[in-house]
């Protein structure tokens, strides 16, 4: 975990597998095993604190963006404005189990900023997002959004 966080302080990007440098492979590898047993049941599921506590740490650690990662703030913001495009383009929510793979990873970042929202206050959506999200995307915690307003 902690060589992960420092990959993602150093390079401001996660790991790729398609990578030639051995360290960069093995980290890739990590988080989708970590990703992989938080989908499993069983010995193999990964427990609600460990997952709360990477989503505090890592946000975005089941679908991790391909952009970079050097601002977190820049980040999120970045997030909310593909969200309102794709409102904007296509009237109504992005799903989190689309075939399109940026649709697909919108609408996973928008259910885990719903279940955030909705979850202890210590996750990775800390006040002032969603006040930014509530600025920005009135309406977003549920599929009520005002597309009208774009």
């Amino acid at each position: 975990m902690r060589d992960y966080v420092q990959f993602l302080r150093d390079e401001g990007r996660h790991p790729m597998r398609s990578m030639d440098r051995r360290l960069e492979g093995s980290l890739a590898d990590f988080i989708a095993d970590v990703r992989a047993s938080a989908q499993g049941s069983g010995e193999y599921r990964i427990d609600v604190r460990r997952a709360r506590y990477l989503d505090r740490h890592l946000p975005g650690w089941q679908s991790p963006p391909d952009l970079p990662v050097r601002d977190p703030r820049g980040h999120f913001q970045h997030s909310v404005e593909r969200l309102i495009e794709f409102y904007t383009g296509y009237r109504r929510a992005p799903r989190p189990g689309a075939e399109d793979a940026h649709e697909r990873r919108l609408g996973e970042w928008l259910e885990a900023a719903r279940e955030a929202a909705a979850a202890d206050p210590l996750t990775w959506l800390d006040e002032e997002m969603r006040d930014y999200l509530g600025t920005h995307l009135p309406g977003w915690r549920s599929d009520s959004v005002d597309v009208s307003q774009f």
